[in-house]
C-alpha cells in the first residue's frame, strides 16, 4: 500500500445549499403596483358646440309662476322708483315690457292693477293723451268694475287729469261713465259738473249736434238743482248755437225762455 498515493476525490458538482439568515419584513401589505397615468377626457376647444344631454321642449323655456310673481314685484318697485324721480319714459318702458310679455294669470291681480294705472299716469304726464285714454279705458273695463271700492274715486281722478290738461275730448268715455254712476246715486250736483266738462269736450271736438244735445240735457239738471243763473247761461249758449246751425225757431225759443 506504500506505492498507492492518495488522490483527492473528484468534485461531484453538487454544492450544499447555503443557509441565509431570515429576511425581516417591514410590513405585510401587498406591494403596490407602479402608478399608471390616468386617462383624461379630451379638452374641447372654446368654440366647440354644446352637446345636449336631454331633449328640450317649449315648456322648458316658459317661466314658472313663482319667477313671474317675483318679476312683477321687482318691476312694480322699479317703476314706482322711476315715477317718483320723474323718469317717466323709463317707468313706462318697464311697465310696457312686463305687461306685454308676462302671463298675468300667475301674478297678483293687485300688482297688475297698479301697473296699468301707473302706465296711464305716465302717458298723461308725457302728454300722450290718446294712448292714456285707451290705457285707462282698458283699466276700467278689465281691471276693476263699478263694484270695486276704488272705482268711482279713480274714475274722478282720471277725469281730473284730463281736465287739468284741458284735454276733455279724450275723456268723453270717462265723463259719460261717471255721469251714469252719479245719476244712479242721484248726485245731481256731480252731474252738473260732469255736464260742464262734456260741453268742453264737444267744443274741442267741434261736434255741434252733440254739444246742442248736451246743453239741453244740462238745462234739465240746472232746473232740478234750481240754479237759475246757470239756466240763463245755458239758454244763452244754446240760443247762439242753434242760430249758428240755422235753427232760427229754436234759437228764438231759447231767448224767449231766458226772458
Amino acid at each position: 500500500f506504500d506505492d498507492i498515493s492518495e488522490t483527492p476525490e473528484a468534485p461531484s458538482g453538487k454544492v450544499d445549499p447555503v443557509k441565509l439568515p431570515p429576511k425581516k419584513l417591514d410590513s405585510l401589505a401587498t406591494p403596490k403596483k407602479p402608478a399608471t397615468k390616468e386617462s383624461t377626457p379630451p379638452v374641447e376647444p372654446d368654440n366647440a358646440p354644446l352637446k345636449a344631454t336631454e331633449i328640450l321642449t317649449e315648456t322648458d323655456f316658459e317661466p314658472d309662476a313663482e319667477s313671474t310673481k317675483n318679476e312683477a314685484e321687482v318691476t312694480l318697485t322699479l317703476a314706482e322708483s322711476f315715477f317718483k324721480k320723474k323718469e317717466l319714459e323709463k317707468c313706462l318702458s318697464a311697465l310696457q315690457q312686463f305687461l306685454d310679455e308676462a302671463n298675468h294669470a300667475d301674478v297678483n291681480p293687485d300688482a297688475v292693477i297698479k301697473m296699468i294705472w301707473m302706465k296711464g299716469e305716465c302717458e298723461l304726464e308725457l302728454q300722450e293723451f290718446e294712448q292714456a285714454s285707451k290705457t285707462l279705458q282698458g283699466y276700467f273695463q278689465d281691471s276693476i268694475n263699478n263694484q270695486h271700492p276704488l272705482y268711482l274715486d279713480q274714475l274722478e281722478q282720471a277725469i281730473s287729469k284730463f281736465v287739468d290738461a284741458d284735454q276733455q275730448r279724450y275723456a268723453v268715455h270717462f265723463l259719460f261713465t261717471a255721469l251714469n254712476e252719479f245719476r244712479q246715486l242721484h248726485e245731481f250736483y256731480k252731474m252738473d259738473e260732469i255736464y260742464t266738462e262734456i260741453e268742453s269736450a264737444y267744443h274741442q271736438k267741434k261736434d255741434l249736434p252733440r254739444l246742442t244735445q248736451t246743453y239741453q240735457n244740462h238745462l234739465a239738471i240746472k232746473k232740478t238743482i234750481k240754479d237759475f243763473k246757470g239756466q240763463l247761461d245755458i239758454l244763452d249758449h244754446l240760443g247762439k248755437l242753434l242760430y249758428d246751425q240755422g235753427d232760427d225757431e229754436g234759437s228764438r225759443k231759447c231767448y224767449e225762455q231766458r226772458l
